[in-house]
Parts: C-alpha cells; structure tokens; sequence
C-alpha cells in the first residue's frame, strides 16, 4: 500500500518463567549476538530465554 516491501519473518525461541523472588532488576536484559533475553516482571517472576543465533528464519513451532 505504501510502494514497499517490508521483510518480516518469525524467529522460534523458548522461555521460562521462575516462581515471584524478591527484586533483583530492573532493565531488561538482552544480547542480540546469542539472542538470549532476561526479564523480571513487576510481580516478580523472572523471564529467561532465547532462541538459537544459527536456526534460519521460519515458521517452525516445534520444540528444540
């Protein structure tokens, strides 16, 4: 609609979530080299995880 095309793709990545513990961050945490994120919610849980630098791009939903 506005004369270009616009490169999307999905990249398959796993998470975990870890019970409420006590404040440890703030920031949310990532490197883009190993494509691994950290993530602690306001409720406290912490989120951690990432996918593989090296899987191409696709629509694979299965897990690694």
């Amino acid at each position: 609609m506005v004369g270009f095309d616009l490169p999307v793709y999905s990249k398959r990545q796993q998470f975990m979530v870890t019970e409420p513990v006590a404040h440890l961050f703030k920031p949310f945490l990532i490197t883009f080299s190993r494509q691994v994120s950290v993530q602690q919610t306001p409720h406290g849980s912490i989120l951690m995880g990432g996918g593989d630098p090296k899987e191409p791009a696709s629509f694979n939903v299965e897990a690694s």
